[in-house]
């Protein structure tokens, strides 16, 4: 049982993203957490309870062997932010985000990190302050931009964003192959990896890598089949047929070309059917 709730109380610690300290704050002693982590005595009732209000999960987690879903405060928080940042409504989130900000020691450290990583979003894209907005988001990252969870790729690929916004594609790059070479070992969402993949191709296209831009399409092409979504898939579809055109593979750009027009009439979307139409003149 000593064992069952030590790798408990480690595995809701760190997913919620507190150090030892943080977590044993106003409750017991660091070296006290550490030992209830190394399953050298269990923590009373009363400071299991403490411990499992602090981290927002409830009591009963620390004596199953299955780790159940943690109950975060904010969770509603971050669903709203991340569905008006996807509209595009920076301004609603700013608001949202200085509310939050201003709220005195009711964020757990990831929670808090996902608030500032938006912040830092808003002000490019409200203020244009790109030194601002950057020197924030590179706060946020561990040292020596070692990925420590999905959130840090969030934040990376939000600077390689911003750096493709200020044209500074060598610094994007830069940014979009750390996302990439941590996809394995951080099990991170197939929109994220859809959406940095397609961001890197842009990325390659304007360095006139058109190869390997090609290839970050195909890849992204095949993780939306694979997860049966269509995510960025018509973007991809046009991105793949104006890339196979400039590298002279003009039959696989006629099947991402059909591919892109059905997908974009299904999906009623003109303006692109609009620019299809004009990449199949290009083909001519």
């Amino acid at each position: 049982m000593i064992s069952t709730i030590s790798k408990n109380i480690k595995y809701y610690r760190k997913k919620m993203g507190y150090t030892q300290a943080e977590l044993a704050k106003g409750i017991c002693t660091q070296a006290m957490i550490s030992n209830f982590e190394k399953g050298g005595s269990s923590p009373s009732s009363v400071v299991m309870h403490q411990i499992a209000e602090k981290l927002g999960v409830p009591i009963e987690n620390f004596f199953h062997g299955e780790h159940s879903t943690p109950v975060q405060q904010n969770t509603e928080v971050e669903k709203l932010v991340r569905k008006l940042i996807h509209q595009r409504d920076y301004e609603s989130v700013s608001y949202i985000i200085m509310n939050e900000l201003n709220k005195k020691n009711t964020h757990s450290p990831r929670e808090q990190k996902f608030l500032k990583l938006n912040e830092g979003i808003c002000i490019y894209f409200l203020e244009r302050d790109s030194i601002k907005s950057t020197q924030i988001l590179k706060s946020l990252l561990p040292p020596q931009d070692k990925v420590e969870e999905a959130l840090d790729i969030e934040i990376i690929s939000s600077l390689a964003i911003i750096y493709f916004e200020m044209k500074d594609y060598d610094t994007s790059l830069y940014y979009y192959e750390l996302c990439t070479k941590n996809f394995e070992q951080n099990k991170i969402d197939a929109r994220l990896k859809i959406k940095i993949l397609y961001g890197k191709s842009r990325t390659l296209t304007y360095k006139e890598e058109f190869k390997d831009a090609l290839l970050c399409c195909k890849q992204a092409i095949k993780i939306c089949l694979e997860n049966e979504t269509l995510y960025f898939l018509g973007e991809l579809l046009f991105q793949a047929a104006r890339l196979s055109i400039l590298e002279k593979a003009s039959t696989e750009a006629e099947i991402y070309i059909r591919q892109a027009t059905s997908l974009f009439e299904l999906q009623g979307e003109i303006d692109f059917l609009r620019i299809v139409e004009q990449l199949k003149e290009e083909l001519q």
